[in-house]
Formats: structure tokens, sequence, C-alpha cells
């Protein structure tokens, strides 16, 4: 057995770090994320394989540390294995810029607050800095990567085709869209060959990111949530599509719009998606969203202590000390919004969460189901006895029914939240069968009671009644509808047509209409003469170039076929310095070219 040369080492370990565009572009953001940055750029050229470039506004790496800033096992984010038990960042592990070294060229722009001025580092294939020069750039870092996977030409061939590579930038996207959710105040933008593909600005709060990013229909479907259980603590966050929604608005053929956080990390977590897509697919019997992913948002806290990220090398999957009791935490915020859907949409509607619902246990509630127990067990005998039995109830229930109900609209309109809107709801338990009738059973008593005794207000009511309903009756008479002013029946339209003509009488009348016909005031209706304001107006006639004008049209192609990569002003002011040095002679030919010069 031999030892491989380190240079094959560093190959073989950086190429399972980093394998695709995605990859780099994941490991630098989250170094930017890690720095503080509140706005970050991402450019890409060819699909990332040319260049890519983030930069960032963040608190930039010190002078001292880049040295060794892409040195393979040198980070600031932990100084052993057990600050694991307390992480906090994305990264830990500082293998990131260093295994991008090993499979492309990288370029190293940065400067902290305490710097004058900001500095280039290029690098070689094992991190070291090769040269360093002085550069413009503001304080933050930018990190430019070149010829991504140069020396493994079989994983270049990989994106050959264009199929691969739209495949692999909508899967940056993706990843771009994941952490604008997570991080509501971060600005984003990513371009590819100079143009904005996908950008999303600093907002308030993860719904206004939601927005954002998935746009306002797609919101205006999902609830937001949380659950909070202990011990151990867990803390459950986010929105899920409303009961009952439709399917085709709350949810995808992929799981790319099924975000998953633990932590505020991006995770694929095979047990909870299938909690999340067994219930939100219970809702539909008929099984239309059987192989359909939820559009949602799942934010789990949990202690870091109780979480291993050190699973696999693009740190995507994580490994849970109290998976269950997680799993449990979120089986039953589903089970609460998805188990009875009548009940949960009145939640939804209202806003009202389910701390502001009277316990079940509530004395009025104990009372009103004593009520009506007392009087359904005398209905069928007596239904005189039924009414008396009421009316003498009631007045005990109706003023604490009445004084419950306000309470309930002063604590929604108390309750605020950041989200916005009438959508707020929170959960905290699961709903009980008992909560939902004896709620029903007090709404029923308020109603009866409420209800017109006398037999004159039952004709009264009758007849209102009646008059805001349409028979079929009066509708095939025409009289349905009336007129208010009048109060006679409505008359149909009458399409009322021109008197027919014979060809040479339609032709004396056409002639006629033409020779008196003159251009009317639409404002006064009256009859006014034509003028020449009418004439420009009618067609409009462009003024001729002047020579300078003529000059730049020719001048403007020579200077971008000498400059290509110049931006537009400096082509104009290239264009502005050539016309200033031309002489006399030659202005002469771009004179009597210009009709304002014949003229």
């Amino acid at each position: 057995m031999k030892q491989l040369p380190p240079d094959t080492v560093r190959l073989l370990t950086s190429s399972q770090v980093i394998t695709s565009v995605v990859n780099v572009v994941k490991e630098l953001m989250e170094n930017s994320l890690d720095a503080g940055a509140s706005s970050i750029d991402i450019k890409l050229e060819n699909y990332g394989l040319d260049r890519i470039e983030v930069r960032d506004n963040g608190h930039g790496i010190k002078a001292t540390d880049t040295p060794v800033m892409a040195m393979k096992h040198f980070t600031s984010k932990i100084c052993n294995h057990d600050d694991l038990e307390r992480l906090e960042t994305y990264g830990f592990r500082g293998e990131a810029l260093g295994s991008i070294c090993a499979v492309a060229e990288v370029a190293v722009t940065t400067k902290t607050e305490e710097d004058d001025i900001s500095t280039q580092y290029v690098l070689n294939v094992i991190g070291e800095i090769v040269s360093r020069k002085p550069s413009h750039l503001g304080q933050g870092t930018t990190v430019s990567v070149l010829r991504l996977f140069r020396n493994l030409p079989v994983r270049r061939q990989y994106y050959s085709t264009t199929k691969k590579c739209k495949e692999e930038l909508k899967k940056v996207q993706d990843l771009l869209m994941a952490y604008a959710i997570i991080k509501p105040d971060l600005r984003l933008t990513l371009l590819h060959n100079k143009v904005v593909v996908w950008q999303k600005a600093k907002v308030a709060d993860h719904r206004s990111a939601l927005l954002a990013t998935l746009g306002p229909s797609v919101v205006a479907n999902l609830l937001p949530c949380n659950h909070h259980q202990e011990p151990p603590e867990i803390f459950l966050d986010g929105f899920f599509p409303k009961p009952g929604a439709d399917y085709l608005s709350t949810s995808s053929s992929g799981p790319d719009k099924t975000f998953v956080f633990i932590n505020s990390r991006p995770v694929h977590h095979k047990d909870i998606m299938k909690l999340l897509r067994q219930h939100y697919a219970a809702q539909y019997p008929d099984g239309p969203c059987r192989n359909r992913y939820p559009t949602l948002m799942l934010k789990v806290s949990v202690p870091p202590s109780s979480v291993d990220v050190n699973l696999t090398p693009d740190k995507t999957q994580v490994l849970l000390h109290n998976k269950e009791d997680v799993l449990t935490a979120v089986e039953a915020l589903l089970v609460s919004l998805y188990a009875s859907q009548p009940r949960c949409e009145t939640l939804a509607e209202k806003g009202i969460s389910h701390e502001t619902l009277p316990s079940p246990a509530s004395p009025l509630q104990m009372d009103a189901s004593q009520l009506v127990n007392e009087t359904s067990e005398e209905r069928d005998h007596t239904p005189a006895f039924y009414s008396d039995n009421l009316s003498r109830h009631a007045p005990e229930h109706i003023d604490a029914a009445m004084s419950t109900d306000a309470s309930l609209k002063r604590q929604i309109s108390n309750g605020s939240s950041s989200s916005s809107v009438a959508e707020d709801w929170v959960i905290n338990h699961i709903l009980e069968p008992e909560m939902t009738q004896s709620s029903t059973q007090t709404i029923e008593i308020v109603l009866a009671v409420k209800s017109p005794e006398r037999p004159e207000d039952n004709a009264v009511l009758a007849s209102d009644t009646k008059k805001d309903q349409l028979l079929a009756e009066d509708w095939s008479r025409g009289t349905a509808l009336t007129s208010s002013s009048s109060g006679e029946p409505l008359q149909p339209v009458v399409l009322r047509q021109p008197p027919k003509h014979s060809h040479s009488e339609m032709d004396k009348v056409h002639v006629q209409s033409s020779s008196s016909k003159k251009l009317l005031n639409a404002i006064t209706e009256k009859r006014v003469s034509l003028t020449a304001y009418d004439l420009i107006s009618n067609r409009t006639t462009r003024a001729p170039p002047s020579p300078a004008a003529l000059f730049e049209k020719e001048a403007r192609a020579e200077v971008l076929w000498e400059k290509p990569t110049a931006s537009l002003q400096d082509i104009s002011v290239a264009v502005h310095e050539r016309w200033k040095n031309l002489g006399e002679e030659d202005r002469k030919n771009f004179q009597t070219n210009s009709p304002n010069e014949q003229v």
C-alpha cells in the first residue's frame, strides 16, 4: 500500500464537498451570513461554470486572518468539538473556501471597518496567497470563482447540455428563496450573464418574505401557526395551507416550495416531510394530492445540543436527538389544523386563537349544556312547556353569553401580530370535541331567545322575507324587477334597427353625409372649424436628426467594436470626445447630410 500524494487527497476530499454550482453558492452564501451580511449579490456567467461571484456587506476578513483564510480546517466559527453543542453559525468545518480552491481559480476581495481600502487576494490550488493588490470595493467580502471544475473534466461535461444548466440555475434560485424566507431582513439579488434573474428586498417578517418570494396569490391561502412544547423545549412556527383550500394553489408537484428549517437551517428531513404530506393529503378523500407536496414554511427551533449537523458535506440533513418528540409536536400541530376542518375554517376567518376561546369546563358552557339537555327532554312531550322553560332559563344565560362574546371581541381587537391582516391563528393544543359542542349549544340558545315570539312579528318577518325573494311566477310574467322610483315593472331593452333602403338611396345618403361631415368638439358638442393643430396631431412628423446625432450613430458602432465591454456612460463620453476633436472639414460632411442644414 502507498500513501496518496497530498494534492490527490485534497482533490478527492474537495470534490466531495463541492459537487455542483449550487454547492459553491451555498457555501459562500453561508459564509456571508455568518459574517453578519444584510445584502448579498450573486452573479453567474455561463450558469456558473465560467464565473461565480458572491458579494456581501459583512464584517470582512481581518488582515491577520487572510494568510490562512483558505487553508483547510482553519475557521473562526468554533475552537473545538465542544462548541458544536452551542453552534449558532451555518459553517463550522473550515473546508469550504479551501475545497473551492482545489477545483477552481479563486480571488477574494475583502475590507473590514478598520481598513482604509479593500485588498484583492489571488489564491492557488492549496489556498495560499500568490498575489495581492488594492481594490475599490467597499466594506465586506467578494469571492470570485473562475473556471469551476477545470481539473475535473467529467464533472464539467455533466453540464454540457442546456437542460442540465437550467436545472442547476433553478436549484440556485430555490436555495436563495429558502434563505430569503428564513432571513426576512436579508436583501438578495441573482444575476445570470448580467441579467437579473431574481431579487428580494429587505422586509419586516416571514409573511412579507413569503409574499416577496411566492407571491400574494399563494400567501392568501396560507395560515400562520405556531406551537410550543416542553420538555424538551420545542418551538414550531410557520405558515400552512388553509384547511379545505384548493389543492392546486396550495401544493406543487415537487418539494421546491415545501420549506423546512431546523434552527434556521434549510434541511431535508424525510420523516417531517412524510407527516406534512400525509396530513395535508388527508383533507382530500379522493386522493388528488397523493403525489403532491404542500406549499408551506415550517421552522423548528430546538436546543443546538440536540441537533447533529455534521452528517453530510452539504449540511442539508441533520440528526435530531429528540426526534420522536419533534415528530409528536409536528403531528399535534397538523392534527389541530386539519382534524376538524369546518371549525378550523371558522377560526381562520375570524382570526381567533385557541387561547382566546373559553375552556370547555367554563360555567357558561356547563349551564348552557344543562339548559339544552333539560329542554331537549321536554321537547317531545309538551311544546308549550318547552317555550316556557326556554323563556324562564334564557335570561340567566343571555347576559353571560353576551358578556363572553364582548370579551372575545375585545381579545381579538387587542391581539396584534407582525404578520398583518386578520389571519393570525396561534395553535397551542388540540381542539377538543366538547368545546365545539358546547359553543354550538350556546349559539343555539342565543338564537332561540332572539327569535320573535309574537305572531305579528312573525307575519312582518315573513312579509319582509317574501319581498326579498324573487318568485318564479313573477319572473315569468316580467314583474319580478320593479323600478325604485315609479314602482312599475322594468321593461326589457328594445333593439331598434334602421329602415331598409335601396342601394341608390343608400348611395345618396352616404354622399350627403360625407359632404356635410365636419369635426365635432367632444366636450361642447358644437361644430368647430378645422385647424392646423388638428392636422399636426393627426399625422405627427419627426424632426430630422442633427449633424451631431448622425455622427453619434456612426461613432457609437465603432466604439462598441473597439470596446465590447464598455458601459453606456463610457460609450457616450467617448463619442462626445470624438465629436469635439472632429475637424471642420469632417463636420461639413455630416452637415450636408443633415436635412436641418439643407433647409
